[in-house]
Protein backbone atom coordinates (compact mmCIF):
# COMPACT_ATOMS: atom_id res chain seq x y z
CA UNK A 1 0.00 0.00 0.00
CA UNK A 2 2.88 2.41 0.79
CA UNK A 3 4.38 2.02 -2.66
CA UNK A 4 0.99 2.48 -4.34
CA UNK A 5 0.40 5.81 -2.56
CA UNK A 6 3.93 6.99 -3.27
CA UNK A 7 3.53 6.04 -6.94
CA UNK A 8 0.24 7.99 -7.14
CA UNK A 9 1.87 11.09 -5.63
CA UNK A 10 4.85 10.80 -7.99
CA UNK A 11 2.53 10.42 -10.99
CA UNK A 12 0.59 13.55 -10.00
CA UNK A 13 3.81 15.59 -9.77
CA UNK A 14 4.96 14.24 -13.15
CA UNK A 15 1.64 15.23 -14.73
CA UNK A 16 2.02 18.78 -13.37
CA UNK A 17 5.44 19.11 -14.98
CA UNK A 18 4.26 17.53 -18.26
CA UNK A 19 1.53 20.15 -18.42
CA UNK A 20 4.19 22.79 -17.79
CA UNK A 21 6.18 21.45 -20.72
CA UNK A 22 3.18 21.79 -23.02
CA UNK A 23 2.77 25.39 -21.83
CA UNK A 24 6.33 26.14 -22.97
CA UNK A 25 5.62 24.79 -26.47
CA UNK A 26 2.77 27.25 -27.06
CA UNK A 27 2.70 30.91 -28.16
CA UNK A 28 6.00 32.52 -27.14
CA UNK A 29 4.47 36.04 -26.87
CA UNK A 30 2.39 35.09 -23.80
CA UNK A 31 3.71 35.57 -20.28
CA UNK A 32 4.73 32.36 -18.54
CA UNK A 33 6.04 32.23 -14.99
CA UNK A 34 7.44 29.44 -12.87
CA UNK A 35 7.41 29.80 -9.09
CA UNK A 36 8.86 28.06 -6.08
CA UNK A 37 8.60 28.93 -2.44
CA UNK A 38 7.49 28.05 1.04
CA UNK A 39 4.74 28.89 3.43
CA UNK A 40 2.82 27.83 6.49
CA UNK A 41 -0.03 25.61 5.50
CA UNK A 42 -2.58 23.62 7.50
CA UNK A 43 -2.10 25.01 10.98
CA UNK A 44 1.43 26.46 10.95
CA UNK A 45 3.22 23.52 9.36
CA UNK A 46 5.92 24.58 6.90
CA UNK A 47 5.64 23.22 3.38
CA UNK A 48 7.33 23.76 0.07
CA UNK A 49 5.52 24.65 -3.13
CA UNK A 50 6.16 24.87 -6.85
CA UNK A 51 4.15 25.55 -9.97
CA UNK A 52 3.69 27.60 -13.10
CA UNK A 53 1.35 30.20 -14.64
CA UNK A 54 0.45 30.98 -18.24
CA UNK A 55 -1.30 34.07 -19.55
CA UNK A 56 -4.51 33.05 -21.38
CA UNK A 57 -4.38 35.73 -24.09
CA UNK A 58 -1.95 38.33 -25.41
CA UNK A 59 -3.67 41.27 -23.69
CA UNK A 60 -5.43 39.21 -21.02
CA UNK A 61 -5.08 39.79 -17.28
CA UNK A 62 -6.17 36.19 -16.66
CA UNK A 63 -3.67 33.38 -16.06
CA UNK A 64 -4.10 29.65 -15.75
CA UNK A 65 -1.94 28.07 -13.05
CA UNK A 66 -1.08 24.72 -11.49
CA UNK A 67 0.76 24.11 -8.25
CA UNK A 68 1.88 21.42 -5.87
CA UNK A 69 2.42 21.96 -2.13
CA UNK A 70 4.29 19.32 -0.16
CA UNK A 71 5.59 18.75 3.33
CA UNK A 72 5.74 16.57 6.38
CA UNK A 73 2.98 16.69 9.01
CA UNK A 74 2.76 15.02 12.45
CA UNK A 75 2.42 11.25 12.10
CA UNK A 76 -1.07 9.84 11.98
CA UNK A 77 -2.24 6.45 10.83
CA UNK A 78 -0.99 6.79 7.28
CA UNK A 79 1.32 4.30 5.60
CA UNK A 80 3.26 6.90 3.64
CA UNK A 81 5.62 8.08 6.38
CA UNK A 82 9.10 9.56 6.39
CA UNK A 83 10.67 9.15 9.81
CA UNK A 84 7.91 9.88 12.30
CA UNK A 85 6.01 12.16 9.92
CA UNK A 86 3.32 11.66 7.28
CA UNK A 87 3.99 13.00 3.78
CA UNK A 88 1.29 15.43 2.60
CA UNK A 89 0.86 16.80 -0.90
CA UNK A 90 -1.73 19.11 -2.43
CA UNK A 91 -2.16 19.22 -6.21
CA UNK A 92 -4.34 21.96 -7.67
CA UNK A 93 -5.08 24.00 -10.76
CA UNK A 94 -7.02 27.22 -11.19
CA UNK A 95 -7.29 30.80 -12.40
CA UNK A 96 -5.30 33.87 -11.32
CA UNK A 97 -6.54 37.38 -12.18
CA UNK A 98 -4.17 40.37 -12.24
CA UNK A 99 -6.47 42.99 -10.66
CA UNK A 100 -4.21 46.03 -11.15
CA UNK A 101 -0.60 47.18 -11.35
CA UNK A 102 0.86 50.20 -9.59
CA UNK A 103 4.53 51.22 -9.64
CA UNK A 104 5.54 47.77 -10.86
CA UNK A 105 3.63 45.91 -8.13
CA UNK A 106 0.77 43.65 -9.23
CA UNK A 107 -2.23 42.86 -7.04
CA UNK A 108 -3.81 39.52 -7.95
CA UNK A 109 -6.67 37.29 -6.92
CA UNK A 110 -6.81 33.53 -7.40
CA UNK A 111 -9.04 30.50 -7.06
CA UNK A 112 -8.24 26.84 -7.58
CA UNK A 113 -9.39 23.29 -6.90
CA UNK A 114 -7.54 20.03 -6.51
CA UNK A 115 -6.66 17.02 -4.40
CA UNK A 116 -5.04 16.74 -0.96
CA UNK A 117 -3.21 13.50 -0.11
CA UNK A 118 -2.05 12.76 3.45
CA UNK A 119 -0.88 9.29 4.40
CA UNK A 120 -3.70 7.02 3.24
CA UNK A 121 -6.43 9.67 3.08
CA UNK A 122 -7.38 11.82 0.11
CA UNK A 123 -9.82 14.68 -0.10
CA UNK A 124 -10.88 17.40 -2.49
CA UNK A 125 -9.69 20.93 -1.80
CA UNK A 126 -10.76 24.42 -2.80
CA UNK A 127 -8.64 27.56 -2.39
CA UNK A 128 -9.27 31.27 -2.82
CA UNK A 129 -6.97 34.17 -2.07
CA UNK A 130 -4.72 36.86 -3.42
CA UNK A 131 -1.43 38.62 -3.08
CA UNK A 132 1.23 40.92 -4.45
CA UNK A 133 3.94 40.33 -7.07
CA UNK A 134 6.93 42.47 -8.10
CA UNK A 135 9.65 41.79 -10.64
CA UNK A 136 12.97 42.67 -9.02
CA UNK A 137 15.57 41.92 -11.71
CA UNK A 138 15.31 42.76 -15.43
CA UNK A 139 11.62 41.83 -15.64
CA UNK A 140 12.64 38.15 -15.34
CA UNK A 141 12.96 37.36 -11.64
CA UNK A 142 10.40 38.39 -9.07
CA UNK A 143 8.98 37.86 -5.64
CA UNK A 144 5.39 37.13 -4.57
CA UNK A 145 3.68 37.32 -1.18
CA UNK A 146 0.23 35.83 -0.96
CA UNK A 147 -2.32 34.12 1.19
CA UNK A 148 -5.07 31.65 0.49
CA UNK A 149 -7.99 30.22 2.35
CA UNK A 150 -8.04 26.47 1.83
CA UNK A 151 -11.14 24.31 2.30
CA UNK A 152 -10.14 20.67 2.77
CA UNK A 153 -10.53 17.71 5.11
CA UNK A 154 -8.86 18.12 8.51
CA UNK A 155 -6.72 15.08 9.42
CA UNK A 156 -7.67 15.06 13.08
CA UNK A 157 -11.42 15.70 13.01
CA UNK A 158 -12.18 14.30 9.54
CA UNK A 159 -14.42 17.30 8.81
CA UNK A 160 -14.02 19.84 6.02
CA UNK A 161 -12.49 23.09 7.36
CA UNK A 162 -11.23 26.47 6.13
CA UNK A 163 -7.57 27.24 6.93
CA UNK A 164 -5.41 30.29 6.21
CA UNK A 165 -2.20 29.65 4.23
CA UNK A 166 0.33 32.54 3.97
CA UNK A 167 3.21 31.97 1.54
CA UNK A 168 6.27 33.49 -0.14
CA UNK A 169 7.57 32.56 -3.59
CA UNK A 170 10.29 33.47 -6.06
CA UNK A 171 9.20 33.73 -9.68
CA UNK A 172 10.95 33.38 -13.00
CA UNK A 173 9.54 34.50 -16.39
CA UNK A 174 10.45 32.19 -19.26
Amino acid sequence: MKMKLFAMALLAVALCFLCGGSVMAQDQTLNRLAFSGAGYFDGAQAKGMAGFLKQLGKDSRVYSFSEVQFGLVPAGTGNLQIGNKDFQADFSTGILYDVFDYAGVSLFGLGDAGLQQTGESSSALLKAGGGLHKFIYKDKFGVALFGTWKYAQDRDSGSMQWKVNPAFALTFRF
